[in-house]
């Protein structure tokens, strides 16, 4: 994030957005304002915490393409997901992975930029 903000100067926050009424990881280029939502379930290990932050992002991802229809906006909701712990919650982990406009692992996080500048409008 660092990278990003530092060469293209978009900034990001983390905190309660109330476009989807919930706490974002990362917010792209602010929490009031978010056109890249970026939730992270990194060593999330407890199945119940599992099936829940999977139903929490399937809740914000619906909520993002909500406000994109009634809006006619270009605002993605980016799952990012360690992977390891989620093998053996799989029908939580297929709906990680349909519920987001990105699905991101640590292999990929190298396209994060190239997402932040297709969808952060330029001021």
């Amino acid at each position: 994030m660092e990278h990003i903000q530092a060469t293209h100067s978009i900034g990001y926050a983390s905190g309660r957005s109330p476009l989807i009424e919930t706490d974002i990881d990362f917010a792209i280029p602010s929490v009031h304002d978010p056109w890249v939502i970026i939730m992270s379930s990194f060593q999330e290990t407890a199945s119940s915490g599992q099936s829940t932050k999977a139903r929490d992002m399937l809740t914000a991802y619906e909520r993002v393409n909500r406000h994109n229809s009634r809006y006619r906006e270009n605002r993605v909701f980016v799952n990012f997901v360690d992977g390891g712990g989620w093998l053996a919650r799989k029908q939580d982990f297929e709906r990680l992975v349909e519920s987001c406009h990105y699905f991101l692992n640590l292999a990929h996080l190298d396209m994060l930029e190239a997402i932040v500048l297709k969808h952060v409008p330029r001021k």
